[in-house]
């Protein structure tokens, strides 16, 4: 552990000195120029901060980290799941390699209070334990932002939201029509292609976008790791074959009326093992479970996903009112093989939600926000035997919602407040009210930003948690309360900047599965969750970009014992620069503290496993322009070979190398 910190702040001090050598160079070189690299950029404009088109230096209180477009290229990645990686206040767990289940924690809370959105449509499968949103098959393809909001988001968005949003946003047709396409190859068999089109043509824009993915993989069951039995029982690799579409159809019939219709359809295969005596392995049998390495392993799982959103925008009285009405649909189907290959279980989740807003614009100083929506959830889970299927649970769930918010500017865009209130009828659990007020001043003569939130969230039980084998129908609904504090400083018209939030939040009566019972139930009293978030990002020149970001985490159950896989510390180091206009460089290097293993974990000899061990991970990505229309790129993932766990036994990937070609046609 002293190891990995030593080389991570040697990196850090390494880069200091680097972004002092370089800073002195290129602001001789700017002098020179007679160029200002320093003008105030445009603002950036968020949606989901405040559910309405607006600057990001002016969502109030709010803590908002977006990934753009620029971001998601120059990291390489395909995988939704590393690129939040760097945001701050997120920690992701996966339970093996690539198309594994994926879990993301926002501030510590548990990963069915982060509300997942694809272009608003809730992602979060219903037919999940909790709820919870499992971002394996996500890729980055056709997406143009993730809007990431921490803290609870329950007035605008509801159960789900009582941690934070992170809204993943399609890419829109702008300008002439270009076709792109591009594969890529690499490590673990993996091989990609994707093509896709986008533009403009009069009223008409569109963005459509096909790729597949196929990987051969590697064996879930951790066969680097000494403390779980192997022999020949964690050889078997595990595969993932994923295929996305996604389309993004807009038509403008004026300046005060257009319609949208998103879709993104997933279809992915993944193969996975079984967790035997504490820890994973390719396959056992019988119980207490015992390795079987000569047995079939077939275990996987077949999933379809799809979303859809039908959006009518419309100005009224001269553009004074703003009109949103939307019609969003989700559906995920998962069919689970046994070893031998069998067919056992089928589950479809599905959600159907009608929304409408209306924001009135009182000048320029206040936006007073007012929406309703009406939202159904459904489960339907087949267990099958010999080909046989019988219906194990059929049911749904409603909940019709209301939510005003207003946001105010005053003293000449210093001083912005939200406050904002929902009502939620649920069909089963009655009305709950939650509420949320998020202030900032901005001091102008010192480019020092002040902010605060606080907010109380909502959260019905799943339909899986009432309703399985495992359920409970006595459950009642969680309560929360969350609050952050913090600064912002922006120095030499913005090119560096600093930040501190703290937070806090509270769960009461959460939903946890009971061992002793068999059963979910509340956990009677209030867990909770506390921390800190800091970070300093500089621009050198016009084309380098360095950032580091430190969270500090502590979570605590009613008993006092700390919430599993959550990171006390995390840093990232993260840059990214240009080479001539052609080039592009960047790297990522993550310091991951220790975390608490599950409670189940368990070594070879029978050993309970409480710690998970701290790790430092290198990522490297880069690209070249060979015309104008082409580019080569490449990266290498874990650069040093680090051996680490996200979750107990699970395999992670070691140093991998992936490289790619992409062009584009107009």
């Amino acid at each position: 552990m002293l190891r990995h910190k030593l080389f991570f702040f040697g990196v850090i001090f390494y880069f200091i000195i680097y972004t002092f050598a370089i800073s002195t160079s290129l602001f001789a070189e700017e002098t020179e120029d007679n160029t200002d690299s320093t003008a105030k950029q445009p603002d950036e404009i968020v949606v989901t901060a405040t559910r309405t088109p607006t600057s990001l230096e002016k969502v109030g209180g709010s803590s908002v980290s977006v990934v753009s477009d620029e971001d998601i290229k120059s990291k390489k990645q395909q995988h939704i799941e590393e690129v939040l990686k760097d945001v701050p206040g997120i920690d992701v767990v996966s339970n093996g390699g690539p198309g594994t289940r994926t879990s993301i924690f926002i501030r510590g809370a548990d990963t069915k209070n982060v509300l997942v959105l694809i272009d608003g449509v809730m992602f979060n499968d219903p037919s999940s334990a909790g709820r919870s949103a499992d971002i394996g098959n996500l890729t980055v393809d056709n997406v143009e932002r993730i809007e990431v909001v921490r803290g609870s988001q329950s007035v605008l968005y509801g159960s789900n939201a009582t941690a934070g949003v992170i809204n993943i946003i399609t890419k829109k047709g702008t300008g002439k029509p270009v076709i792109t396409a591009g594969a890529e190859a690499g490590s673990y068999g993996t091989s990609r292609l994707y093509v896709g089109t986008r533009g403009k043509t009069g009223a008409l824009n569109y963005s459509i976008n096909l790729s597949r993915t196929e990987i051969e993989g590697f064996s879930t069951a951790n066969d680097r790791n000494e403390d779980i039995a192997h022999a020949g029982n964690t050889d078997e690799k595990d595969g993932w074959q994923n295929l996305n579409i996604s389309a993004s159809l807009g038509y403008t019939f004026s300046k005060d009326f257009d319609i949208s219709l998103i879709m993104r359809n997933i279809i992915s295969r993944v193969e996975y093992d079984d967790m035997g005596p504490g820890y994973a392995g390719d396959r056992f049998d019988g119980y207490p479970p015992v390795a079987n390495p000569t047995g079939q392993k077939d275990r996987h799982k077949e999933q379809q996903q799809g979303f859809y959103t039908l959006k009518v925008h419309n100005f009224f009285m001269d553009g004074t009112l703003e009109s949103n009405l939307s019609y969003n649909i989700s559906s995920h189907l998962r069919e689970m093989y046994d070893q031998d290959n069998e067919k056992t279980d089928t589950y479809q989740g599905d959600t159907t939600e009608m929304t409408w807003q209306g924001t009135l614009f009182l000048g320029n100083t206040q936006e007073i926000t007012l929406g309703a929506g009406l939202f159904n959830e459904s489960i339907l889970k087949k267990d099958v035997s010999g080909g046989v299927s019988s219906t194990a649970i059929d049911k749904s769930a409603s909940i019709s919602s209301v939510w005003l918010q207003d946001r105010t500017t005053l003293m000449n865009d210093s001083l912005i407040i939200v406050i904002g209130a929902r009502n939620d009828s649920h069909d089963t659990f009655g009305t709950a009210t939650t509420w949320r007020v998020a202030p900032s001043y901005k001091i102008s003569n010192t480019g020092t930003l002040l902010k605060m939130s606080s907010g109380t969230g909502f959260q019905s039980p799943s339909l899986f948690e009432l309703y399985s084998s495992y359920g409970n129908e006595d459950l009642e609904a969680s309560d929360s309360r969350t609050s952050d504090i913090g600064f912002e400083q922006h120095l030499d018209k913005g090119r560096h900047q600093f930040g501190l939030t703290l937070f806090t939040s509270e769960f009461d009566n959460r939903i946890m599965y009971e061992p002793a019972t068999s059963k979910y139930g509340n956990v009677k009293g209030t867990t909770k969750t506390s921390g800190w978030e800091a970070f300093y990002s500089t621009r050198i020149g016009k084309s380098t970009q360095l950032s580091l970001d430190h969270v500090h985490t502590e979570t605590e159950d009613p008993d006092g014992n700390p919430l599993v896989r959550r990171p006390k510390d995390k840093s990232v180091l993260k840059g990214k620069t240009t080479i001539d206009g052609k080039a592009n460089i960047s790297f990522s290097l993550y310091n991951v503290g220790t975390r608490d293993a599950y409670a189940g974990a368990k070594d070879k000899n029978g050993n309970t496993v409480d710690k998970l061990d701290a790790y430092v991970l290198l990522n490297l990505a880069g690209s070249y322009k060979i015309k104008d229309n082409m580019e080569i790129y490449g990266r290498i993932d874990n650069l040093s070979d680090t051996y680490y766990e996200e979750c107990w036994s699970y395999a992670t990937p070691g140093r991998s190398y992936y490289l790619g070609v992409k062009a584009s046609f107009k």
